[in-house]
């Protein structure tokens, strides 16, 4: 809570709050591995899991500093913001003895992305760290540092949403499910990335022709073959959902006063006079809000399996049940239909039209 109240005077000592002369001596506790800082140390190797969380925070909340997210110079050469330069991976740990604050501030970035990534794959630790991932992601000033770092940071969180293949209704979701999504969401919010962004998420993962998807497909593809199996579990869950509806005449709303007689549905529940849409599950909402921040940052052209995904999945979004996904699939498609990047002429006019029929056909009276 202290790095929060007052950024500035914990930002202006960084080496002494780190602590990195005595995260030397952590080489020795890990077994002669990395040095780190000891803060970092102690999230890596406390025994306590309750010290190692708190640790994680206390970090996170130092690299949310607004002094950090807004530098206003490259911290690495090489950057986006430095224009083109030797590639590397950064943070030179054995570099001169004189340290800038900016090398230093570039070097614990990298070292906290690697320690999230580290503990991702701890069972003990993943929640925390998936939690810690998501904040380094909003807070990291990606284009002032070299290219690749959220781009791994994606490659990491990408597996902890490939269960959702494997559910058979939407209530078996888990809260690191769901927060692995909303995790992969706080990467694609970051505009000034897209070009990275578009890379990582679009490229194939195998050889690919002009007519035929690549041998293992793309994690865009990945991401909206999820979407379709989403959107045939909320179709079903929608269906499922219990409508309430109110008797004619019944007095609704007035409260519980005296005499005043109050609708209810099953289970005691105040009805509302009309009947209520069905519930929406978050990790479907949770799932397309990701989706149509990938149509945002996709390349100019992106391949036919991949806008076919696209198409299907709108498709699947008007016919649902639920207003919130319905609006989920004509923002999707507006986003697609904005500059037509990567749609044939033939391409929008279809899904115009589909649009308009089916969403003439949803909001008749």
């Amino acid at each position: 809570q202290l790095f929060r109240l007052y950024p500035k005077a914990f930002f202006g000592r960084w080496p002494l709050v780190l602590d990195f002369q005595s995260g030397e001596s952590s080489r020795a506790l890990s077994g002669g591995g990395a040095s780190l800082p000891l803060l970092l140390a102690i999230c890596q190797q406390d025994p306590s899991p309750k010290v190692r969380a708190a640790g994680l925070a206390s970090l996170v909340a130092l690299l949310e500093a607004p002094s950090v997210k807004n530098w206003p110079v490259p911290l690495e050469r090489g950057s986006s913001a430095a224009g083109a330069g030797r590639s590397g991976s950064g943070g030179n740990t054995s570099g001169p003895a004189f340290t800038s604050l900016a090398d230093q501030v570039a070097m614990t970035l990298r070292q906290s992305h690697a320690l999230v990534f580290e503990l991702l794959q701890k069972p003990s630790d993943s929640q925390g760290a998936l939690r810690a991932c998501g904040d380094l992601l909003a807070c990291t000033p990606y284009p002032k540092l070299k290219p690749g770092l959220i781009s791994e940071a994606v490659i990491q969180v990408l597996p902890g949403i490939r269960p959702i293949a494997r559910l058979d209704t939407l209530d078996g979701a888990t809260q690191h499910l769901s927060a692995s999504v909303v995790v992969l969401g706080a990467a694609l919010k970051r505009d000034e990335c897209c070009e990275e962004l578009a890379h990582v998420f679009f490229s194939a993962c195998g050889p690919a022709s002009a007519t035929h998807p690549p041998a293992t497909g793309s994690p865009a593809d990945e991401l909206l073959n999820l979407g379709l199996h989403i959107a045939s579990l909320a179709q079903a869950h929608g269906l499922r959902a219990p409508r309430f509806s109110t008797p004619v005449g019944s007095p609704v709303g007035r409260g519980r006063g005296k005499g005043t007689p109050v609708a209810r549905g099953r289970g005691g529940s105040q009805a509302g006079s009309l009947e209520a849409e069905p519930g929406e599950p978050p990790l479907a909402i949770d799932l397309m809000a990701v989706i149509g921040r990938l149509a945002s940052v996709r390349p100019v052209q992106i391949h036919q399996h991949t806008r076919e995904l696209f198409q299907t999945l709108v498709e699947e979004l008007l016919g649902q049940p639920g207003p919130s996904l319905r609006a989920r699939g004509r923002r999707l498609l507006e986003d697609l239909l904005a500059a037509k990047s990567g749609l044939s002429d033939v391409a929008v006019a279809d899904s115009a039209a589909s649009i308009a029929e089916k969403a003439g056909a949803i909001d008749a009276p």
